[in-house]
């Protein structure tokens, strides 16, 4: 798999909530779209958010107020997410470019294994502090339930929320 592809993957995956990562669910593709909150932007009736998701939120205890504040550091770190997948995609196709050509130093490889590289980890921190805050806004017992959830929807995906 080339570096633009993993990249295109990872945020693709990521914007779709397919992530298996600690915060992330699925509900199955034949669920009936559910209305976002008040006061939210509309989104795509595919969209697989588990803090919107009628039978998550139930199942979790989630509160309105929740949902809402979930919903908002998501929407939050989209674009920002979006301008490092990017980034991440550009300096991946310069590498391949440089390594399919095979005309320059080494060093000029090295350096853009590090752009790329770069690019990558501001990716996944920006992943990774975006679920480390909304799993502030849960409670410990949420919690242990989202992460019953995410083991059971490894386990046996027809049973994803």
């Amino acid at each position: 798999m080339t570096i633009k592809r993993l990249a295109l993957v990872l945020a693709l995956a990521f914007l779709a909530g397919s992530v298996s990562g600690p915060l992330m669910a699925q509900r199955p593709a034949q669920a009936k779209p559910v209305a976002p909150a008040p006061g939210t932007a509309q989104r795509p009736p595919d969209r697989r958010l588990w803090w919107i998701d009628e039978a998550s939120k139930k199942e979790l205890g989630l509160t309105a107020e929740q949902s809402k504040t979930l919903d908002q550091i998501f929407t939050s770190t989209k674009d920002e997410l979006a301008g490092y997948s990017e980034a991440l995609k550009r300096e991946g196709d310069e590498l391949d470019r440089l390594i399919n050509e095979s005309k320059v130093e080494r060093w000029m490889v090295a350096r853009q294994i590090d752009k790329v590289e770069t690019q990558r980890a501001n990716l996944n921190k920006l992943r990774y502090m975006t679920l480390y805050r909304m799993h502030q806004v849960l409670t410990p017992e949420q919690r242990v339930t989202l992460q019953k959830m995410k083991d059971r929807d490894h386990r046996d995906p027809r049973k994803r929320p």
